[in-house]
């Protein structure tokens, strides 16, 4: 603890002058010194110091003051009070905690020594407690110590180590000297984890109209704040801060509709990079979907350690997927995903943003717990890109990289589209996917790959094929392999071919695209006839009006 110097006490003693010594003194040696100073003022030398051990049944000394011999336990007495006159009770919390001994010759003067003891309790009571603190703060640490690399974050199940890592991989993106992040677990109560900043400050970080900030980065649906010296001291008011805040990043942590928390990054050793922050908004992405993940693991666990693994990635990636409907203009899209065991690696999602309708799907190679986890990260950087309006080859740009970076040993397909809602223009990339299907009456088009697979190769060109539009009618199919290599009991596949005849037949009835999807789904149950499917089923369907 850090020590201040000493207040030397020529005037005659009084409450305020002994509590502000002792505040000042941070603990240890310095509360030490702080105490031989106040003791000599009053005239109360020799003295001891003794904290109760009720175990022991016996008061321990812990400091001597101007005393030449070693300090002897004192029995507790049966009856505490009155104490013999040599000794002043320590009281905090209306509980004994020890005593001081006077060892004096002489008169010292009393009432100011008893001030002294009203004062010292309950700072000691707070030394300890503080003690306490920073012993369970290093526990702490030491279990983060055993995670690795942010991609652990998806397979924590303890909440409260899982906050703690994050807020150090955050920390550590953005250089910042001090954090805290915010979260409410799945039952409602609050969850602090901080650096450097008390929970005291962190509630005093509030907006010029006197809301907190960690309320309105978690009531404003994914606002961020970036702010320097100059901007902290105009947008915020820090009256009741007792640090100081050199630059600050406050970043929400939320996937979907749902905000999990907030993270505060403060005091960066330079100015926040555009890079770091993108970093740590990934970071946060990233940590939202975790959050989910670690929230459902508590109301899901069984005894089985596997299991317990397994329904948390079918969990997270059941959350992953978007609403059964979505309607934007005259566009109409639904989708669904069909695991072929507990998890899967097939993706898809779709959702409106800027007048566009954003579709995309995904197949991770193999299958199981490694995949589906593969999957979640690729969901929290593509929905990162999407929301900060990156184009679609910007995104699999993105995308690409960072799955490159993540050197798991997988790849994945993938294909992404936007849609136009006024003119139906339609843009798309794909990566090494299954042909997109588009039908128009009774014609059919297939919308060939652009690009090799994602996570392969760092050297990576994505151009975009030529532009397209939908016409009233058509039909734009998005699936996995797992449609088309369906196989039958004689081990024939389901195929394209079979596909598109289907598909045909949907877009001239007019079908809904919901009921598209079910259909593709029912034949290839039917074709399978009992055959155990090998690969995850997955299909978006859109249909223009």
């Amino acid at each position: 603890m850090r020590h201040t110097t000493s207040i030397h006490l020529h005037a005659p003693l009084n409450l305020p002058r002994i509590a502000t010594a002792l505040i000042r003194a941070a603990g240890g040696e310095s509360l030490i010194d702080e105490l031989d100073e106040l003791l000599a003022a009053a005239g109360a030398k020799p003295a001891r110091l003794y904290l109760v051990d009720r175990r022991a049944g016996v008061y321990y000394a812990i400091a001597g003051f101007g005393c030449t011999r070693e300090a002897p336990d004192i029995p507790l007495p049966d009856d505490l009070h009155p104490l013999p006159d040599h000794l002043h009770d320590l009281r905090a919390d209306g509980l004994d905690i020890g005593v001081m001994e006077i060892l004096a010759d002489g008169d010292y003067d009393r009432p100011h020594l008893e001030q002294l003891c009203a004062v010292l309790a309950p700072v000691l009571v707070a030394i300890e407690r503080l003690e306490r603190s920073h012993r369970e703060l290093q526990h702490l640490r030491l279990e983060v110590q055993q995670l690795t690399g942010a991609g652990e974050l998806l397979r924590q199940l303890d909440l409260d180590v899982l906050l703690t890592k994050v807020l150090e991989a955050a920390m550590g993106a953005v250089r910042a000297e001090v954090g805290a992040l915010v979260a409410m677990d799945g039952e409602g109560k609050r969850r602090v984890v901080s650096w450097g900043l008390r929970e005291d400050h962190i509630d005093a970080i509030r907006l010029n109209d006197g809301t907190s900030l960690v309320a309105a980065v978690m009531a404003g649906q994914n606002r961020s704040m970036c702010l320097n010296q100059a901007a902290i001291a105009s947008e915020l008011d820090l009256g009741g801060f007792a640090g100081q805040l050199t630059g600050l990043l406050a970043l929400p942590l939320a996937v979907g509709e749902r905000t999990h928390g907030a993270l505060l990054l403060a005091n960066p050793a330079g100015a926040f990079a555009d890079a770091e922050r993108r970093l740590a908004q990934t970071v946060c992405g990233m940590a939202a979907i975790a959050i989910d993940n670690a929230i459902m693991v508590r109301a899901t666990v069984d005894r089985e350690r596997m299991q317990r693994e397994l329904d948390l990635a079918r969990g997270v990636q059941e959350s992953m997927w978007p609403v059964p409907r979505l309607s934007v203009g005259r566009l109409r899209v639904a989708g669904a995903s069909r695991p072929c065991n507990e998890t899967g690696g097939d993706y898809y999602t779709y959702q409106e943003r800027g007048g566009r309708l954003l579709a995309a799907i995904g197949d991770v190679s193999g299958h199981g717990l490694g995949a589906a986890l593969f999957t979640t990260t690729a969901h929290a950087i593509l929905q990162q890109q999407l929301r900060a309006g990156s184009g679609v080859a910007d995104s699999m740009r993105t995308l690409n990289d960072s799955l490159v970076h993540a050197q798991s040993g997988r790849f994945m397909t993938a294909a992404l589209l936007e849609v136009d809602r006024e003119n139906l223009a339609v843009r798309y990339a794909s990566a090494g996917h299954n042909p997109l299907l588009l039908v128009r009456g009774r014609e059919v088009r297939w919308l060939g790959s652009c690009t090799i697979p994602l996570g392969i190769e760092t050297a990576f060109e994505c151009r975009l094929p030529p532009e397209i539009r939908l016409e009233r009618g058509d039909l734009l199919l998005m699936y996995t392999d797992g449609v088309t290599e369906a196989f039958a009991p004689n081990d024939e596949c389901f195929g394209t071919e079979r596909l598109a005849q289907l598909a045909i037949g949907l877009a001239e009835r007019g079908a809904a695209p919901e009921a598209v999807v079910a259909a593709v789904f029912a034949a290839v149950e039917s074709w399978a006839a009992g055959v155990p499917w090998h690969d995850d089923l997955t299909l978006v369907a859109i249909v223009a009006d």
